[in-house]
């Protein structure tokens, strides 16, 4: 089956940011509705609704649970059943990790299924400034950045090679118009140079949208100035 269009996916998403928004950000949705609500509202540029929601401290809220007791998370929103049972926080786990950086492209290949590649993206200006710094473990890759002084940016990453499935572990996003001053393990690649000559690095790509690099493993560290706005 075809994927929805464009425009159906956009009115879709706008039709939910107006809903939380006259709800004053409640979330009431199922398990399965709250999995995805905060990728699609991240992946549609609504981090500042995905935010409202987890900062409400109103029933119902995840704040809302905490504050109540015994700490954590209940199986209904109103706690009329365990309230030790976490089954809404699937999707804020994975919006956490996309925050930082991470972001997991789900590929069902049958039901139930899903072949997953690890991508790490340097956050975008905006956020970084809002964050500084993020370090995260996630399918045994360490991945950490700092937002230091005149926009310079530094990113250290941990691969293990084990985590490589075929010729390629993690794939590495920088934003468009970063330019690299100090690197380790890919200064010549980042430069021009042969791919072949870097051991752990599989390609490095750049375009209008940015520089990737394919890693398959072994560490790395990124220093560069980012100049987009």
């Amino acid at each position: 089956n075809a994927p929805p269009s464009a425009d159906i996916q956009q009115a879709v998403v706008d039709t939910v940011v107006e809903q939380l928004t006259n709800r004053s950000f409640a979330i009431t949705s199922g398990a399965l509705g709250a999995r995805y609500l905060f990728q699609v509202l991240h992946a549609f540029g609504q981090d500042s609704v995905a935010s409202k929601v987890l900062q409400r401290t109103e029933a119902p809220s995840f704040n809302f649970m905490l504050e109540q007791g015994p700490g954590t998370i209940w199986e209904t929103w109103d706690g009329g059943a365990s309230r030790s049972h976490p089954m809404f926080c699937g999707g804020v786990g994975l919006y956490l990790y996309t925050l930082a950086g991470v972001e997991v492209d789900e590929m069902p290949a049958t039901v139930g299924v899903s072949q997953q590649q690890t991508i790490m993206r340097v956050p975008t200006t905006a956020m970084r400034q809002a964050l500084q710094s993020a370090a995260v473990l996630y399918r045994g890759v360490h991945f950490s950045w700092v937002q230091g002084s005149n926009n310079m940016v530094a990113v250290d990453l941990d691969v293990p090679y084990t985590a490589c499935e075929g010729d390629t572990a993690v794939t590495v996003r920088f934003p468009a118009g970063a330019v690299f001053s100090n690197t380790d393990g890919g200064a010549a690649i980042l430069a021009g140079g042969d791919d072949a000559q870097h051991r752990g690095v599989s390609r490095v790509l750049v375009d209008e949208l940015g520089t990737t690099v394919l890693l398959q493993g072994g560490h790395f560290s990124f220093t560069f100035e980012s100049t987009e706005q």
